[in-house]
């Protein structure tokens, strides 16, 4: 997921991750990389769900709390 959320293949990014988290629910990267992505996609609330979800499986993940302002600043601006 990691590898195409790089190359901006995003919706692949999607798919891989989402399948990463059905395998291990517990998988904090893959919510991150999820965040991320859907952030890139413009779709700020779906950030914001996977990022919470990060960081109650690792408070320590520092970079979902940066994630997670981006998302919150980008509340209302979402794209379709």
């Amino acid at each position: 997921a990691y590898v195409l959320l790089r190359r901006n293949k995003l919706a692949e990014s999607v798919r891989a991750a989402e399948k990463a988290v059905a395998l291990d629910a517990k998988d904090e990267t893959a919510y991150y990389i999820l965040g991320t992505t859907f952030l890139r996609l413009g779709k700020p609330e779906a950030a914001l769900e996977n990022v919470e979800k990060t960081i109650s499986l690792n408070p320590k993940f520092g970079s979902a709390y940066l994630l997670k302002a981006h998302a919150i600043m980008n509340r209302g601006v979402e794209t379709k």
